[in-house]
């Protein structure tokens, strides 16, 4: 994959100091109950932090602050300064105990913009590497740039040590389940603000994740596609060409030149299209006894090669025998699989039995079945015996 370099030199000085009002999603109903985790929270209640805790954290992230970047270092992912004041109060700080959960309510609900930043700071100190990832997510939600960066320019080294190898996360919440650990859809709603800062920063934070763990980056492509495509193609060139570099980084062929800046609009469409495409074609085989058929050109194009060959009576020929355990069988034993049909995950010689419990004999019943049952059904489950007579079964489900 590619690295984002131009999107991350345009990071910084996109995010001045000042820039510390709260922004809204576009299209998001004033007052409508929301994911805390989405941007943006509008935190304002007065919540005490845990004193001995951040009499701490104040003495490091005052010093860190005051550290030139290439100062710094980091252990396990963790930001260390080798300064002796920063080194006792880490070791001082390692002697408290740190509840994530309080931690997780100032920075939800703190209006104290300090106290926010230094939840954040002190959320990488946690040993438990699942209560980093859940504090990780709220970063999204923190309506300063400013705070928002400082938490993901630490994030960034934490997760290049954690999160390749962090397990799948619970259901916990109401929310679903974090397949790769961490959750991308916060991040993907940042590219929905208004504000192209927030879209650039939510497109860079997203590469940084698929180039941290790839198998992310399909989940990134999945959710946020569409607004990617609308955000490629539009008018705000901070946004257009973070989005565009965003979209070269997931691009699966690396051979594939992305288009010009100036590139016509059809180009960069076509680009798009393409390598959506290959991320996410039309047929995909999930597992060896599913496949899902999602409505495209492609299926149309399978539906009527194989609705052609089903008349004509030269795909299947009756069949009947016994199967490998002695049972009898009777079906439609497969002659030949033209091309898109031999992407279904069957082959020459296979006996498909039944279709959705109903047995087959005869080809042109099969086609009457399937036209009968498309606009009921939305899968079918084939049952086949393959060339070593062993019984079988695909899944097709139609999205």
């Amino acid at each position: 994959m590619r690295v984002m370099n131009r999107t991350l030199a345009l990071l910084v000085p996109l995010v001045p100091a000042a820039a510390l009002a709260a922004q809204t999603p576009a299209g998001r109903p004033a007052g409508a109950e929301r994911d805390w985790r989405l941007p943006f929270r509008s935190p304002a209640r007065n919540v005490a932090p845990p004193e001995a805790v951040y009499r701490h954290l104040r003495i490091m992230h005052g010093i860190a602050e005051r550290t030139a970047p290439d100062a710094l270092s980091f252990v396990d992912g963790v930001e260390v300064v080798a300064d002796p004041e920063w080194q006792r109060a880490r070791e001082a700080l390692a002697k408290e105990r740190i509840d994530p959960g309080y931690l997780s309510a100032i920075l939800r609900d703190s209006r104290m913009d300090a106290d926010r930043e230094l939840a954040f700071y002190g959320a990488f100190f946690l040993e438990n590497v699942r209560d980093v990832l859940l504090l990780v997510e709220h970063i999204a939600g923190e309506p300063s740039r400013r705070i928002r960066e400082a938490a993901w320019r630490r994030a960034v080294p934490w997760l290049e040590e954690h999160l390749p190898t962090a397990p799948p996360g619970p259901t916990e919440g109401g929310h679903p389940p974090r397949p790769h650990g961490l959750d991308p859809v916060p991040f993907v709603a940042l590219l929905d603000v208004d504000d192209p800062r927030d879209q650039v920063q939510g497109a860079w934070f997203l590469g940084r994740l698929a180039e941290i763990r790839p198998p992310l980056g399909r989940d990134v492509l999945g959710l946020a596609k569409d607004r990617l495509r609308e955000l490629a193609l539009g008018e705000e060139p901070l946004a257009r060409r973070a989005a565009r570099d965003l979209l070269a980084l997931l691009d699966p062929d690396e051979d594939r030149e992305p288009p010009a800046d100036d590139a016509e609009t059809a180009e960069v469409e076509a680009w798009i299209s393409a390598l959506v495409r290959d991320v996410f074609p039309p047929i995909r085989r999930l597992s060896e006894g599913l496949f899902e058929l999602h409505a495209s050109p492609d299926l149309d194009r399978l539906v009527a090669v194989g609705a052609a060959g089903l008349s004509r009576g030269s795909l299947v020929t009756p069949a009947d025998g016994a199967q490998k355990n002695g049972l009898p069988f009777r079906g439609l034993r497969i002659r030949e699989l033209p091309e898109p049909l031999d992407g279904l995950g069957l082959a020459i010689g296979d006996v498909v039995t039944a279709v959705n419990g109903a047995p087959v004999t005869d080809a042109k019943a099969l086609l009457e079945l399937l036209r009968a049952s498309l606009p009921a059904r939305r899968s079918f489950l084939v049952e086949f015996l393959g060339r070593d007579r062993e019984p079988r079964a695909i899944e097709y489900r139609l999205r």
